[in-house]
């Protein structure tokens, strides 16, 4: 994977356990994550990033970004995204000043959280480490790091002196903090301008990135809820939750247009998923999704795969006998085509359908044209061939007589 992609996804319980996969789709089982505050960051609402973690998965050291799932109105998981530290070693290993200085990230106490390879950083725990610096100065640094607010200092080490500052970057109330010896300058108030350039420039790169990971990461996560909301997950077409939304909007924003609202499904299929196992219906419910949804094209059609062998959709209707001609044609390509051993069973389809041009009253809901073209469904699997009905007052007393004890 590049460095535009984290290298795993997990998706983790309120416990703190889940599973996380790679780009191949490798996958660790129960990873406990219960112990990594950006984690109950996450749980609590927000967005975290961690500090550095050795690689569960591989050399090097990785940093975790979580961000919160929520359900109604609490979180229901936390999905985490795992990135290589490196990636961000990147950024702050800019060269600075012909490199003789160094830029790393520190927290609110003023500990590295990382830092380049470039400089004194290296090895040591705390900017308060680096050097001697006069109380005042150490004074100042603690109050403006406790605030989150930038700060310049100087310090001696080793009878050099160091131009030091640092800047929020606006996430986990880390701060970017960059260091250059004064020998590498001309002048000290030129440099304090332009040192804090440099500094003011990388944290804003810096802030860019890890806002841009935190972004990425939820943007994964709404595609993800979406394909759980609208998509159905044996066909891969639009569930039944998201053709009432469809098809709401398209009798709302089409009042002129007559629409056949129809109900079919497959008979002889609970047969044939028994016999051939469910892998193999599955593959033929998504063969006869295709078909259905050839013959139910257009910027005004929708189909939907509702659940096992029932299928559901809305068209513009133009007449009877075109919508019929549609149907035996979906119903030869859905019977001609099935994998049927001795011919021992056929599939067949039946359709129930309602007109919008039949309404009984005005704004009937969507779901009630659904409910309605039920009742013509019902007629038609009196038939033991594919079979076609329209919702009419004669069909709803006929399908009443076949309920009835």
């Amino acid at each position: 994977m590049n460095n535009n992609n984290f290298t795993h996804i997990g998706l983790i319980t309120p416990s703190g356990r889940g599973d996380v996969a790679d780009a191949q789709g490798v996958v660790d089982h129960d990873v406990d994550f219960s112990g990594e505050d950006s984690f109950r960051t996450a749980l609590a609402g927000g967005t975290a990033l961690s500090p550095p973690r050795k690689n569960p998965y591989g050399p090097g050291h990785v940093i975790y970004c979580t961000v919160p799932v929520p359900s109604d109105n609490y979180v229901s998981h936390v999905l985490i995204g795992v990135t290589r530290a490196e990636v961000f070693l990147n950024i702050l290993s800019t060269p600075l000043f012909n490199a003789k200085g160094f830029a790393g990230l520190i927290d609110a106490q003023g500990r590295f959280v990382l830092s380049s390879d470039l400089g004194l950083a290296k090895g040591i725990e705390s900017i308060f480490d680096l050097g001697h610096m006069n109380e005042a100065d150490y004074r100042d640094s603690v109050d403006k790091l406790a605030q989150g607010r930038r700060h310049y200092f100087l310090y001696h080490d080793e009878n050099k002196q160091y131009l030091a500052a640092f800047d929020p970057i606006q996430n986990n109330n880390w701060l970017l903090f960059c260091s250059v010896p004064l020998d590498a300058l001309d002048l000290v108030s030129p440099v304090l301008l332009y040192g804090g350039g440099v500094v003011t420039i990388l944290a804003l790169i810096c802030f860019l990135f890890l806002a841009w990971r935190v972004y990425r990461l939820t943007e994964w996560r709404d595609r993800q809820l979406q394909k759980l909301a609208f998509v159905d997950p044996v066909t891969g077409g639009i569930n039944s939750h998201r053709l009432q939304l469809e098809a709401t909007e398209l009798l709302q924003k089409n009042p002129d247009t007559v629409f056949a609202i129809w109900l079919a499904d497959i008979k002889n299929f609970k047969f044939y998923n028994k016999m051939q196992g469910v892998e193999a219906g599955d593959k033929e419910l998504r063969r006869i999704a295709r078909i259905l949804e050839k013959n139910c094209r257009g910027p005004l059609a929708r189909c939907c795969h509702i659940a096992g062998d029932t299928f559901a959709g809305i068209m513009p209707f133009t007449s009877h006998e075109n919508l019929i001609a549609t149907f035996a044609h979906a119903a030869s390509d859905i019977e001609k085509d099935a994998y049927q051993p001795a011919n021992v069973f056929s599939l067949h389809l039946h359709a129930g359908i309602y007109t919008t041009d039949t309404i009984e009253e005005e704004d009937l809901p969507f779901m009630e044209m659904i409910n309605r073209a039920s009742i013509a469904l019902l007629v038609a699997k009196t038939q033991e061939e594919s079979a076609f009905r329209f919702y009419t007052e004669d069909i709803c007393e006929h399908a009443l007589n076949l309920t009835s004890p």
